[in-house]
């Protein structure tokens, strides 16, 4: 066997030891990450959402806690926990301030019997606002947008 033959033995083995130690070291790493039986990157489990057709509200959606008439629908779903315990949720886009809006939203609640449990101003840019009326919850959250402002309110009726 002459010198060149030799070497490219030689090489040819140690490139299939690096393959059998690779493989051998890829196969022994642990498996996905879990805490709580949960599997990390999975979503957690709960209600998958129901979604609105695009510009619409979800059914069950109360209708009368958009206050905007000029407001345009982004998104809207809903999660169904129990028979008796529903959230309803929607994103929606107007042209008012944040500021005009969380004023609107503040004297709803206080004027139709709505319990104001959560008043949040501390963020220049966002009005939060959360009430009670009987077993109902609603949330509301102004965020200031470029022109106007988006709104997201959700709603859990139990």
């Amino acid at each position: 066997m002459d010198q060149k033959t030799g070497f490219l033995i030689l090489g040819a083995v140690v490139v299939l030891a690096l393959i059998i130690i690779s493989y051998g070291y890829y196969t022994s790493l642990p498996g996905p990450v879990t805490t709580g039986g949960q599997t990390a990157g999975q979503n957690p489990p709960g209600p998958a959402p129901t979604y609105a057709p695009q510009g619409q509200v979800v059914a069950g959606f109360p209708q009368k806690l958009i206050l905007d008439p000029g407001a345009t629908v982004s998104n809207s779903y809903s999660l169904s926990y129990s028979a008796n315990n529903n959230q309803y949720t929607a994103v929606w886009n107007s042209s008012s301030s944040m500021a005009s809006l969380y004023s609107t939203y503040k004297n709803y609640f206080q004027n139709n019997g709505w319990t104001i449990t959560n008043d949040f101003v501390s963020i220049p840019t966002v009005r939060g606002i959360a009430g009670k009326s009987g077993t109902n919850v609603a949330s509301v959250v102004i965020t200031a947008q470029n022109k106007g402002s988006q709104v997201t309110i959700s709603y859990l009726a139990q």
